[in-house]
Formats: structure tokens, sequence, C-alpha cells
């Protein structure tokens, strides 16, 4: 005989999976405990481990030169691994160069395309004249014109726009905004500062500056007069401006290329080396640096940061709850689908096709949240009382009984000894009233009498039990029932 497919009914499953909530809720608790607990523990180990070595390297640096400590960190390298070592440091220290200079340069954050500048346009007017004898002399107008711009381009405007009061820019910074050129005998100044406000202090420091050396220029080179032509804001595309950005863009994308490629094939112990020299660099560095250049570092080099120490997380604590709830849930599903056991009354119609005609279910007194889900278990369905459904089964097998022209049936099953006398003197009763015997048996795989009486009657009736039942038993008596030709009119399902 051949049976369908037994499938999972997930409705069912996810019932029992609720009912299941106390041992949700003890390995829900119990998981968000631990797994905090545990993740906290490893980095704690880890942050001890850490700080271990920061202090052993912060000894090391308190007592080595720079040079010797390099020479102390790439000891055990080969040479050829060494030279590998430091190229793959050299790129590094270019790319934290270059990606420093994109992030802190003012210059850079500027919108080339939409550049807000200040413009300064002096005319210098020069005291060259002929000599008495109408002899023409070489004229030092573009010297001074030179001089001029040379206060701008060589940072002296940006050393003294340096010590204003507030400034946070370096020179270097100072410097980029800030350029200047001349045309015949006009001087023109270009400030491209971030704000407007920084643009005409900087346009003030050109001025004064310009006054400031307007008499050394003279004395130095000749007699001559400056005056400011005009002065005015205005908004221009900056080519020059874009090729510079572009070309640092370039050069960080080229510097981060080398750094993949040096880095690439170096060994675990090659890395740690790598890893420790330019954590030594960046130490350093950041002593003649600012706290703002300092936080442009963006290498592996992760020995170099302030370390932090662990803490209790929330975040695993949830994880770890959810983690509990799933756990015991995929428990009751493994134990649904492989404990061999029938786990539904509905099994018996879909795998087998017969009826389940009588579900006994065991009284049982829900309180709390168990009673509530009781409640919506079975909120869709009719609760008879016990006397309707008992009367309503009797009905239905005198009914199927006589339809077949059979006047006597057998009782039998996997889990027939599980019927109380109680129910089996009802059965007796109820159904003799209608002309039917009743005889209660065996399982018919395991004794051979109850075998014999089945076949005699050649209808049979069966219990099963949920949770109780083995699938592979209730299989092997259907397919005896089928040998034998054994009508099998519906079954009796315990809960």
């Amino acid at each position: 005989m051949e049976y369908r497919e037994r499938e999972i009914d997930l409705i069912n499953l996810l019932w029992k999976i609720a009912f299941a909530w106390r041992w949700c809720l003890v390995a829900a608790l119990v998981c968000a405990i631990l797994v905090p607990g545990v993740k906290y523990y490893k980095d704690l180990s880890s942050y001890n481990e850490s700080l271990n070595k920061q202090e052993e390297v912060q000894t090391v640096k308190n007592t080595m030169s720079k040079e010797e400590q390099k020479a102390l960190l790439t000891k055990n390298l080969k040479a050829d691994e060494k030279a590998a070592v430091e190229m793959a440091v050299i790129s590094t220290k270019d790319y934290n160069d270059a990606l420093k200079y994109l992030n802190t340069s003012p210059v850079m954050q500027i919108d080339a395309y939409n550049e807000q500048v200040y413009n300064l346009d002096y005319y210098l007017d020069s005291g060259y004249v002929n000599d008495a004898n109408g002899v023409n002399k070489d004229s030092y107008t573009n010297s001074v014109l030179a001089a001029y711009c040379s206060l701008v381009n060589d940072g002296a405007v940006a050393e003294n726009a340096a010590r204003l009061e507030g400034n946070m820019y370096t020179v270097s910074q100072l410097q980029e905004m800030i350029t200047a050129e001349y045309v015949e005998s006009v001087i023109k100044v270009d400030i491209i500062a971030p704000d407007a406000a920084l643009r005409e202090r900087l346009a003030g420091v050109v001025r004064d500056t310009f006054a400031a050396n307007s008499d050394k220029i003279a004395s130095d080179i000749g007699s001559h007069s400056i005056v400011v032509m005009s002065e005015y804001q205005t908004t221009r595309v900056d080519n020059d401006l874009l090729t510079k950005q572009k070309e640092a863009k370039s050069r960080l994308t080229t510097a981060k290329t080398a750094v993949d490629t040096n880095k690439k094939n170096l060994k675990d112990a090659q890395l740690t080396a790598y890893n420790n020299l330019v954590a030594l660099d960046e130490d350093e560095t950041s002593t003649n640096m600012s706290n703002a250049n300092a936080t442009s570092t963006t290498t592996d080099a992760s020995s170099s940061e302030t370390l932090a120490k662990p803490s209790f997380s929330i975040k695993y604590a949830v994880l770890g709850f959810i983690i509990g709830i799933l756990v015991v849930a995929v428990i009751v599903a493994l134990i649904d689908i492989l404990g061999g056991k029938l786990n539904s009354a509905a099994e018996l119609k879909d795998v087998f096709g017969i009826r389940s005609l009588y579900i006994i279910r065991k009284e049982k007194h829900y309180k709390g949240i168990d009673a509530w889900l009781y409640k919506m278990r079975y909120k869709n369905k009719r609760n008879n009382t016990a006397e309707e459904s008992i009367e309503h089964f009797i009905t239905n097998i005198s009914l199927l009984l006589k339809g077949k022209e059979l006047d006597r049936i057998y009782v039998t099953g996997t889990k027939v000894d599980a019927l109380e006398n109680a129910t089996r003197d009802v059965l007796i009763n109820g159904l003799g009233k209608e002309g039917i015997s009743v005889e209660f048996g065996d399982n018919v795989c395991v004794d051979q009498n109850s075998l014999v009486k089945a076949d005699e009657a050649k209808a049979v009736l069966v219990v099963e039990g949920i949770g109780t039942s083995s699938f592979n038993n209730i299989c092997q008596e259907f397919t005896t029932f089928n040998q034998h030709e054994i009508d099998v009119v519906g079954g009796v399902v315990i809960e």
C-alpha cells in the first residue's frame, strides 16, 4: 500500500512552539546573559592583551631611538622581506600625506566651478626717467612689480596673516589661498579663502604688507608709487584650481594602489612589522601636528589608536535573547519533524486517507498565558461537550457500518490500550443500541489473535495517539490491513 508523502503542518508546529513559551523564555534569558558575556570576555581579553603590547612598545620607545626601534622591529626579516616592508611603509606615508592634504587643505574644499574670489588690482608708477643727456637706461619697473608679487607668492603675506588673532590655518594653507601676478604695470592679487570674512581680512593683510615694504623696495630697487586701482569680489570657474584638485585626487588614487600592491604579498611577520613601523612613524608625526591633522591617518595600524575599554553590550543582549527563542523553536521543530511520531489528527487523513471520527482531549486546566494560547488555538472551532462528541461519533460509526452492511467492528491500533474503561463502556453500550457489536483487541502487528479477530470482523476502528504513536508502526499496521483486505472505518485520536 502506498501512502501520500507526509507533510509538515506549519500552523500546528507554530502552536507547539508557542506552547513551549516557558522554555523559550528561559533559553532567551540565558542567552541574553551568555552571548554578551562571552563577547565581553573576549573583548576584555583582547583589550588587556593590546594594552600589554602597547605598554611594551611604549617601554621600548622610551629607551630606544627611532632607528633602533625600526631595526628591532625588522630584525627577524630577511633582506628582501625587509625591503618589501620598507616599500610598503613609504607608500603608506605617501598615501596618508595625500589624504591629509585632501582632507585639511582649505582650497581642496572649494567648489572650483563656483569659486568666490576677492580681487585686488594695483597700479604701479615707477620713478624711471631718462638721464640728463637723454640716454635711455634699462627700466627697473618689472623688478619693482616682481618684488611686490614675491611678497605674496613667497609667503610674506601668509606669515603676516598667520599671526592674526583667531586664525585657524597654517602658513602653507594660507599661502594656497593668495596668488599674485603682474601684467605690464598692473599687479593682480587673487584671494580664494573659504569664506567672505576671511577673504576681506586677507585683503587687508595684503594692503598692509605692501605699504610696510614700499620704502624698502624703493630703497633697494628704485622710486615708485603704488595705488589700488580696483578692489572687488566675484564668482568664477577656476580652471587652475580644478587641475590642482584633480591632480591631488590622482595622487591619492595612485598612492592607494601602491599601498595595496606593496602589502599584497606581505606575510604575517612582515605585516606585523609593517603595522608597527607605520605606528612608529605616526607617533613621531603626531608630535609635530595638530589634532585636526592627526585625524587624517587611515592606515591599518590600529595599534596607534586609543584603545576603548569594552563594556556590556545591549545589542548583543538583544541578539542573545532572540537566539535563545530560535534555539528552542529549532529544537521543537526537529522533534516534530524527526521524532517519527504522529503529529496531528489530520495526518491520518492526509497520509492514510482515514477520517478521525473522534478526538479524545485530556482535560487540562490552563491558566494565564496557557489559557489564552489555548483559547486562541481553538477559537475558530466549535467545542462540543464530551457527551455531544461521543454521540456524534457513535452515529458516524453506525451509519458507516450500516452502509457497508456490517454489524460488527473490531477496535485496534497502536494506542488502543490507552482507551479508558469508561470510554470503552460508552462505545459498547452506544453501538449496541444500534445493533452493532464492539470488541477490543491489541495491535494487529504484535498480537496474532487480534489480527485473526480483525480479519473476521472485516471492519476495524484504529486508536492512535498524537506524539506517542510511532509513524512507522502506523504504516506497518495499515499495510497489514491492506494485505488482509480489512476495512478501516475510521480513527480515534488521543491527544
